[in-house]
């Protein structure tokens, strides 16, 4: 519920990203799926915690890039 409060409040946004720069934004998304890959084979629970917060903030990341880029 947090996450969707701060990607909707209006807030003045100062910078305008390039396409190029939207694109860096999916690579951590890539890096935290390798990575939930990777801690779904080895089993423990911190790799798994550690994953699911790496790829919380790669989404959060690329969905505020993508509302840069839309307003």
């Amino acid at each position: 519920m947090y996450m969707m409060q701060v990607l909707s409040a209006v807030e003045r946004l100062e910078q305008k990203l390039t396409l190029d720069e939207l694109v860096r934004l999916t690579r951590p998304l890539t890096l935290a799926t390798a990575k939930a890959v990777a801690a779904g084979n080895s089993g423990h629970q911190d790799d798994i915690i550690a994953a699911a917060n790496m790829g919380r903030k790669a989404v959060s990341d690329l969905l505020r890039g993508c509302r840069v880029c839309i307003v």
